[in-house]
This record gives C-alpha cells, structure tokens and sequence, in this order.
C-alpha cells in the first residue's frame, strides 16, 4: 500500500497569516478604544465648540469652566481645556476685578444716629462701591456711598441742598470719597428714571457722567429719549455712540445697582447714604456732617 505523502505549507502562507493578525488587532484597537481618544472632531462634536463664548452642553455634561464635563458634581475635573481666546481672558480680568472691589471695598452696614451717646447698630448685610462713579480721593479715610434715584423728591432736595456742603467740606477737601450708586427699578412709573440712569453711564463712558448727573437733576420728570439726548448734545456727546448705548446698554448696571441697595437695606422712594457702612436716612446735611466727623475721629468704626 502506498503511503501517502505529507503536504508542504506554501512559503507564503506565513506571512498572510502575520497579516491577518495585524489586522485582527487594529480592528479591535479601533472598536474597544478609550472616550479620552477620541479625535478633535469627534470630541467637538461631543462637547461642543470649546472655545465658544456661549457654549451649550449635551447631557449627560455640564458647563464647568468654560468646558463640557461629566455631570458628577461641580468639582469634578474635565479633560477638555476651558477657552483661551482674548474674550474669555478679558472676561476673567473683569471678574478678578470685579471680586477685588467686592471683598476690599466693601462695608457692614450699621445704624447711624446724631443723638449725643448713641451707639452704632449692625443692620446686617454690606455694601460697597461696585465699579460706580467716584469723585474726591482715592485714598479718602471716609467712603460716602449714596443710592439714589433721579425721580425721588428726597433725592431730588438731597442733590440741591445735600450734595453742595457735602462737596465743598468733605469731597474737595480730601476727607471723603463720594459714590454715586442708582436706586430704581424697570418696572411701572420708574421707566424714565431707569432711562436716566442708563443716560448718565452712558455719558460716563465720553467723560461726562458729572455734567449729565447735573442736568438731570436739574429737569427731572423730563426723561424720554428725546430729552435725554438734548442733554447729551449740548454736552458735546458723540451722538451716535450715545443713542446706541441708550437703547443697547448698562440695562444690567443699573439693575445691579438697585439689587445691592435691596441688599444694604434701601426702602423704595428713600435716599439713604453709607458712610463708611453706617446708614444714614437724612433730610439735611447736619446729620451726615456729624456722622462723616464721627467716624473721621474713630468715634464710630
């Protein structure tokens, strides 16, 4: 019987079936690969556009500075880097000063009363000078902050009668810092003097701020944007970036404003100032004189 003879593998088989292997393996690499490698695309598509201003996230992921990250909790780390765009820096300076004058400028507010004796009160709360109009010193030893509102009767007086002893002894003197802060809201009968109050920061951005403040002061009940833009031309103003910011702008100031005057402890239709965080509600400059000298001593701190 024969025997039959034993088949010889082809030279070539070998190499197919190293082949065969590699390809096996990328394919699997290629379906069981981590999330973390993902390409920029897929990772685009997946978190949004990274360096987006408004970045809108996808869930399961959230917004956590400026990235979309897993939604566990607010700590949690994200692999997708925040945006590094010249907005985003411009953004955080503005916070980081933001968060400078709201933890060193600030106040607690308290009581204040001229009756010989009296003891300061803590009313709760604090108050500070934001990013609103100074004039006087920087480096005063007093802070006068008043909330104010060009339509109320009490502030109307305080600008005529308050503001001119205020300025003269203690603003040009040196001795006191003074801060002008808005007290109004958008709603109702308050409309124009919210308009007026937007007016005035818009002439503050062209270095007018002071000379608006006058002239509405001076013709209150008259604040269509009309009115407001008569003042802003005999001021000189750029009219064009004037009617711009007027009906575009510093809506959210003003707002801010009256939000941290709520806070400190502002009543509707009142004028109240804080020297230094001592609240004084007043009609005359007597009792301002006499807590601005108080607290200038070190009676009250």
């Amino acid at each position: 019987m024969a025997k039959r003879q034993k088949k010889k593998s082809s030279p070539h088989s070998l190499p197919m079936m190293t082949i065969g292997i590699v390809i096996l393996v990328v394919v699997f690499i290629l379906i069981y690969q981590s999330p973390g490698s993902t390409s920029p695309g897929e990772k685009e598509e997946m978190y949004g556009n990274t360096q987006s201003d408004s970045l809108e996230c996808v869930s399961p992921y959230i917004l956590v500075n400026g990235a979309c990250c897993p939604d566990m909790n607010e700590d949690s780390m994200c692999d997708v880097a925040p945006p590094s765009d010249a907005a985003f820096e411009e953004k955080m300076i503005d916070y980081e000063e933001e968060f400078h004058l709201a933890s060193v400028e600030t106040f607690p507010v308290k009581s204040a009363s001229s009756l010989p004796g009296s003891v300061a009160v803590s009313l709760g709360g604090w108050v500070g000078i934001d990013d609103d109009p100074q004039l006087g010193n920087p480096d005063a030893p007093v802070t006068v902050i008043e909330f104010s509102n060009y339509e109320c009767v009490p502030c109307v007086d305080a600008y005529k009668h308050i503001f001119p002893a205020l300025k003269k002894n203690y603003i040009d003197t040196g001795k006191v810092l003074y801060v002008a802060r808005d007290y109004v809201y958008e709603t109702g009968t308050s409309q124009g003097a919210f308009r007026a109050a937007i007016a005035a920061n818009c002439a503050r951005e062209q270095g007018k701020y002071w000379e608006m403040r006058d002239l509405l002061f001076e013709n209150t009940k008259h604040f269509s944007p009309a009115t407001l833009s008569i003042h802003a031309k005999a001021l000189g103003l750029d009219m064009t970036k004037f009617r711009y910011c007027l009906d575009d702008g510093y809506r959210q100031e003003v707002s801010d404003d009256y939000q941290d005057g709520k806070a400190a402890g502002m009543k509707a239709g009142t004028l109240a100032y804080y020297v230094n965080g001592f609240k004084v509600l007043t009609s005359s400059f007597d009792q301002l004189n006499v807590t601005i000298d108080n607290v200038l001593t070190g009676k009250w701190s």
